[in-house]
C-alpha cells in the first residue's frame, strides 16, 4: 500500500515598506534548520527565553524567514523591521510560522487565537 503525502505551497508573506520596497517572508523547512544552526534548536526555545526577550525572538523568526529569498538580510535589519511593524507584523510571523509546520488544521479562527495569545503573552512579559 502506497503512503500518500499532501504537497502545499508555503505562504510567502510580503512587507510593505514606506518607500515602496518589498521584502518576503517564508518558513519553508530550509529556515526552520537555518534557525537551528543560526540561534539553536528552535524547539528548544522555552517561555523563559522568551520572556526575556520576545522581540529578539521574533526578530530571528523573521530573519530566517527572510534568509530564504534574500541572502543578504541581517538580523539587525530584522530587528528593526520588527519594532516597526508592531503587533500586526508579530501576529503575520507566528501566524506563517504556525501554518507552514502544519497548524493549519487549528482552523483560521482557532489559529488566530493562539497566534493572539501568544503574542499577548509576550507582550506582557
Amino acid at each position: 500500500m502506497a503512503k500518500k503525502i499532501n504537497i502545499k505551497p508555503i505562504d510567502i508573506l510580503e512587507l510593505e515598506f514606506a518607500d515602496g520596497t518589498i521584502k518576503k517572508c517564508s518558513f519553508p523547512v530550509s529556515a526552520l534548520i537555518e534557525y537551528d544552526s543560526r540561534y539553536g534548536a528552535i524547539s528548544n526555545v522555552d517561555d523563559e527565553e522568551i520572556k526575556k526577550n520576545p522581540m529578539l525572538y521574533a526578530s530571528r523568526l523573521l530573519h530566517v524567514g527572510m534568509l530564504v529569498h534574500d541572502r543578504t538580510i541581517t538580523l539587525d535589519e530584522c530587528e528593526a523591521i520588527v519594532l516597526g511593524g508592531g503587533i500586526e507584523l508579530l501576529n503575520e510571523i507566528f501566524n506563517s510560522l504556525l501554518a507552514s509546520i502544519g497548524h493549519e488544521d487549528l482552523g483560521d479562527e482557532e489559529l488566530k487565537k493562539k497566534v493572539s495569545e501568544a503574542i499577548l503573552k509576550l507582550l506582557q512579559m
